[in-house]
């Protein structure tokens, strides 16, 4: 580097202008541009006071191949020194803290992407929820309330509950809504949660979301089982609790069957004409007085000397109006048959409640 070249880098570096410099030494603007254009050179005088005032050896200043303190010969990186009026123009230089910068705000921007993303999710799951309780809602003019204490209680719910609830509707005179709530005293927000609805039928199982900031679970359900036990199912990894929230008993399902069988048989010769005329179920009444909705349904076989020669469904008919609250009655009629008087006959009877199981009522001679 030249003189001229070393004071202007020595006066920049001390953040001083031309002028500035100037006045420290008593001299004008210009004088000091004519230095470090190299068209002058300082006095001896002059040399000592910039020597003084940088800092740097005499000899520093006027030899070409003497390089200022803590510099090299070459310019720094990112800094490009033209010959032409030694302008300087700096070119970017990423350094590895600024590379580490800009890493971890890209990733900062994509977990925030992410994070809306799965916020969006979230809510247009809600909003599902949300949608098919006004369905419920929507259609709770047309349903016949029942008190809670009717068919519903959460007496014997786990020790783990600190709270529930269950309500009941009818709905469409044969499924019910039961709406269920309940809060266990141990919530973790983490744990995956089911409503398991558990009657003789088997299981039914309802992904449930707690409320936000209450640690309640909420749902309204539709059954045409609701003689049930009502369960809420925490699960956190391979972890399950099962807290019972309550049972749903005395909504007029049928408990037991009691049937009354009335046989028929006219004879031809040696021909036998049999036919069922009145098969009678006798059904527990609802305890508000209704007549069961329960599905019922029975086949009826004729037996001639311990052989099945027919088999016949029942027929559905219309019940007597003074025993509508616990009646319902079928019919059935055979085909005709070779027998004679001597052989023995039976009727047999299998009705099928609502919860699969199977009754036998045999008639005959």
């Amino acid at each position: 580097m030249t003189t001229g070249e070393k004071i202007a880098a020595l006066r920049r570096e001390k953040g001083l202008s031309q002028e500035a410099l100037g006045e420290q030494l008593g001299l004008s603007r210009q004088a000091v541009s004519k230095w470090e254009a190299d068209q002058a050179v300082p006095t001896m005088d002059n040399l000592m006071e910039l020597s003084r005032l940088f800092g740097v050896p005499v000899d520093t200043l006027l030899r070409p191949e003497e390089a200022l303190p803590g510099k090299g010969t070459e310019p720094p990186e990112g800094i490009k020194i033209s010959a032409e009026g030694l302008k300087i123009s700096y070119a970017p230089v990423l350094t590895k803290k600024t590379r580490w910068f800009i890493i971890a705000l890209a990733a900062l921007v994509l977990v925030s992407v992410l994070g809306n993303f799965y916020a969006m999710v979230r809510v247009q799951g809600m909003q599902t929820q949300i949608d098919d309780l006004k369905e419920y809602i929507a259609q709770l003019p047309t349903m016949q309330a029942m008190p809670n204490e009717v068919g519903s209680s959460t007496e014997n719910k786990s020790e783990d509950i600190a709270d529930a609830s269950l309500d009941f509707c009818t709905f469409d005179g044969k499924q019910y809504l039961i709406y269920i709530s309940a809060m266990p005293k141990l919530f973790d927000e983490t744990e995956s949660a089911q409503f398991v609805l558990r009657s003789e039928g088997g299981s039914a199982f309802y992904d449930v979301r707690p409320t936000a900031g209450t640690g309640e679970y909420t749902t309204v359900l539709r059954t045409s089982e609701p003689d049930c036990a009502v369960y809420l199912t925490l699960t956190k990894g391979e972890q399950t609790r099962s807290l019972l929230v309550g049972e749903c008993k005395g909504m007029g399902v049928l408990s037991a069957l009691d049937a009354e069988v009335y046989p028929e048989f006219s004879w031809s010769g040696d021909t036998l004409h049999a036919f069922t005329t009145n098969v009678e179920v006798n059904m527990q009444p609802t305890p508000w007085g209704e007549r069961p909705t329960s599905p019922v349904s029975g086949t009826a076989e004729l037996h001639i000397d311990g052989q099945t020669v027919e088999e016949q469904p029942l027929t559905y008919e219309n019940r007597d109006t003074a025993y509508r609250d616990e009646q319902i009655r079928f019919s059935c009629r055979f085909d005709s048959h070779e027998a004679t008087e001597e052989q023995d006959w039976e009727v047999w009877v299998r009705l099928t409640d609502n919860f699969g199981r199977e009754h036998l009522f045999v008639a005959g001679k």
